[in-house]
């Protein structure tokens, strides 16, 4: 049988594709040649003003407010389950100002006069009182803008606290007594945010 001889010839393959190609090299800029950089900034959106109204439901089983040689105590005359007299009032960043407001029925006429305070909460020794009133219904409180962005900076907690307390008259005689049984309270607080709230605001403008 003849055999036939096969001649193969190779031929180089081409570059490989995977090898990196390397990119031509600007040349460098001159010591004492300005260079201009061209870039786009994105604006940091503003955040709109805003408002936003918590409401609590309070009630003062039983409590006695006496003001007697100048003295103004509070005592209590119940067994304090049923008690809920303080609300506390959580905060976001950006307050620029808050209403807080307290409406009542008066149970009875020694409860027509009941006293509020608002005050920080959790700043420990820098807890203070950011506005106490006296009076009958409704009973109003404000915090400035100046206090927001001072107490408030990130946010926080305020409280709010009812008590029975003699009227003004009583109280510059240095006598008086204000007495709250089964007396429940209606809580606004209204809080503002980038933009204080309009002087003669009121809940029921929300």
């Amino acid at each position: 049988m003849a055999t036939a001889a096969v001649s193969v010839q190779l031929t180089p393959a081409g570059p490989d594709v995977t090898e990196p190609v390397p990119l031509p090299r600007l040349p460098e800029p001159a010591a004492d040649t300005p260079v201009r950089l061209n870039f786009t900034l994105e604006p940091i959106p503003a955040q709109a003003p805003h408002s936003q109204v918590l409401k609590q439901e309070m009630l003062v089983e039983c409590q006695l407010g006496v003001v007697a040689a100048d003295q103004a105590n509070q005592m209590n005359c119940g067994t304090g389950l049923q008690e809920v007299d303080q609300f506390d009032i959580a905060v976001d960043v950006d307050l620029a100002g808050a209403v807080v407001e307290v409406f009542w029925e008066p149970s009875s006429a020694l409860s027509e006069s009941i006293g509020a305070k608002l005050e920080t909460l959790d700043l420990g020794q820098l807890n203070l009182v950011l506005g106490q009133v006296v009076g009958t219904s409704p009973l109003r409180i404000t915090v400035p803008e100046s206090a927001a962005q001072r107490y408030y900076p990130q946010g926080g907690l305020m409280r709010l606290t009812v008590f029975p307390a003699p009227d003004n008259e009583a109280s510059e005689a240095g006598a008086g007594a204000a007495l709250a049984f089964q007396q429940d309270f209606r809580a606004f607080a209204s809080l503002f945010y980038v933009d204080p709230p309009h002087p003669t605001y009121t809940v029921f403008d929300a």
